[in-house]
């Protein structure tokens, strides 16, 4: 069975080759690379030629990672499609041959497989331990759901489901629930999960690539709110939760104006107790760097809706 695997790029040059490398170098008789480009101004294309995979240049108005993934799933040759991200570090060795093997049973429609966060950076450690926080798995399963995303699924089905919304962020997410449901209505087809299936994650290794990555995710906030399939109590707080950063941790410096400026502040004491109270558990005392770190995710997020604003307000103009 040939599976074909989908990477949207844009401006990846710095490590796109070391991704392609270690997707080539994981064996599987039957596998073909393709990615999809969003207009990059280095040298992401070349690279990716030169490395074997097949480069699309993407196409239709609204551009991002949804609609990249979708184009490369409609040109793909294979029963099965891959989605890896460009800014991962690569795969385990049995990467596609511990996966693929479950596509043999004719129910299996889908595989979920297992990311790794590399602490490559001191900055990556920080971000390793707010991932695993008391808040963040709090937040993961009462306001997220389930956090696994699937690699792997069999191209018909994907495109039945109507593919990625394109939403520039997010997109994962909405999918998943669309296949859910599938998964509700039919009941002899299932995804399963192989933890012998590794991706190594490289997003966010430095603080100013942690601020893009909020920008980004503040450009797609309202596009997130339009398309998602969840309640909107629930996408709403996925969607602006960052801007809560922004406004209860600001305020403290205004306190000096007028002591009223502390009520805001409130909406972040849950959280910071929590920090408090995992510090006090484990003494990784760079957990104490996260209301800094807030401040960074909620004003990239802020500037980011900002632009999107600015860019509709332009194209209506």
């Amino acid at each position: 069975m040939r599976v074909s695997v989908i990477i949207p790029t844009l401006n990846e040059g710095e490590r796109i080759r070391e991704l392609l490398r270690s997707l080539k170098k994981a064996p599987y008789p039957d596998k073909e690379i393709i990615v999809v480009d969003g207009g990059s101004r280095d040298d992401t294309v070349e690279i990716a030629r030169e490395e074997g995979a097949r480069v699309l240049q993407e196409e239709g108005p609204a551009k991002g990672p949804g609609n990249a993934k979708n184009q490369g799933a409609r040109a793909a040759g294979g029963e099965v499609v891959c989605f890896v991200d460009a800014d991962e570090r690569g795969v385990n060795e049995g990467f596609f041959e511990s996966a693929m093997r479950h596509f043999r049973d004719p129910g299996v429609v889908a595989v979920l497989t297992r990311l790794e966060l590399l602490p490559s950076t001191p900055f990556r450690k920080w971000y390793l331990s707010v991932r695993v926080s008391t808040f963040s798995k709090l937040a993961d399963s009462g306001l997220y759901g389930p956090s696994l995303s699937f690699t792997f699924i069999r191209r018909d089905l994907f495109l039945k489901l109507g593919g990625f919304p394109p939403t520039g962020a997010g997109e994962d997410d909405a999918l998943n629930l669309r296949l859910r449901k599938y998964l509700d209505s039919h009941p002899s087809k299932r995804w399963v999960y192989e933890p012998n299936a590794v991706r190594f994650d490289g997003s966010a290794l430095t603080l100013r690539e942690y601020f893009r990555q909020s920008v980004w995710y503040g450009r797609s906030a309202i596009p997130y709110l339009k398309t998602s399939e969840r309640g909107f109590p629930h996408k709403l707080m996925i969607a602006m939760a960052p801007l809560l950063y922004t406004v209860s941790l600001s305020s403290l410096f205004l306190v000096p104006l007028s002591r009223w400026f502390l009520l805001p502040f409130l909406l972040y004491l849950p959280k910071l107790a929590l920090l408090v109270w995992d510090t006090l558990k484990d003494r990784k005392i760079h957990r104490f760097l996260t209301p800094f770190m807030d401040l960074v995710k909620g004003y990239g997020h802020l500037w980011g809706l900002l632009k999107y604003l600015a860019k509709r307000g332009a194209s209506r103009g």
